[in-house]
């Protein structure tokens, strides 16, 4: 029950600011002593299904504009979604994936933490799209790391959004949330090849994973497109994936 609990209150939290949550999914695998190798799998399969519905909602509420689409969020996924095939290929150790996975929560949490601050002490209006060569890297970069880490690239994408003053925050909410879906289908497709097409394990019980996956990213998108301040809530999710960084590398 505590388990179902923490992965709601992961899709509620990071659906808020446009997150499918897959670092939070891993978190909370980890700090429920899931077997790693269950890990990436489920986070991206819970992945797909918030990013799905954040999507329609940060989108449907008019947040991701035509020029960013054109200009910032396709030619990213173009370089990007062969990347994230690259990535998931990479054969790494179970023992390595947990040092990795630790690093990966642990920037996590200082995203949360910092994002939070800044954009509660700075109110930004000067925001400046990146260069197209600065979007080939960027999307090379987080592709590579969602396939290696199971993850939609949200987590790389929107600090480095944020803090570079690319695009306001619910845009920018809008722009990880499609950037994450695409991201999770293509490494599940890719995982579903590596594996030859066999079944995948999840966790068990996906399906009411899924289900509850569903409910809360649907009501924190809704909220977080139209209404939350999510600073507060930031700071919480930033605790969470320090202790679950903490446990996963020294556990």
């Amino acid at each position: 029950m505590l388990y179902l609990i923490g992965i709601a209150l992961i899709a509620f939290l990071y659906s808020i600011v446009g997150h499918a949550g897959a670092s939070g999914y891993i978190a909370c695998m980890v700090l429920f002593n899931e077997p790693v190798s269950l890990i990436k799998p489920t986070a991206l399969i819970l992945n797909l299904a918030a990013s799905t519905l954040n999507s329609i909602r940060f989108c449907g509420d008019g947040h991701l504009k035509k020029n960013i689409l054109v200009n910032f969020l396709i030619p990213l996924l173009l370089v990007s979604i062969p990347s994230t095939i690259v990535g998931a290929n990479l054969n790494i150790t179970d023992t390595l994936l947990r040092y990795f996975l630790s690093l990966i929560l642990f920037l996590s949490g200082i995203r949360f933490l910092i994002t939070s601050l800044i954009i509660k002490n700075n109110i930004i209006t000067d925001y400046k799209l990146p260069s197209k060569i600065v979007i080939f890297f960027t999307g090379l970069i987080l592709g590579l790391l969602s396939g290696i880490t199971g993850t939609g690239g949200g987590i790389f994408l929107t600090p480095l959004s944020i803090l570079l003053t690319w695009m306001p925050l619910k845009t920018t909410a809008a722009a990880s949330s499609v950037f994450i879906f695409f991201n999770s289908l293509v490494g599940i497709i890719t995982w579903q090849t590596i594996n030859n097409f066999s079944k995948i394990n999840f966790t068990s019980n996906i399906f009411l994973h899924l289900i509850v996956v569903l409910f809360f990213a649907f009501c924190g998108s809704s909220l977080g497109s139209r209404k939350f301040d999510d600073n507060f809530i930031k700071k919480i999710i930033s605790f969470i994936l320090f202790l679950a960084s903490y446990k996963l590398a020294f556990a």
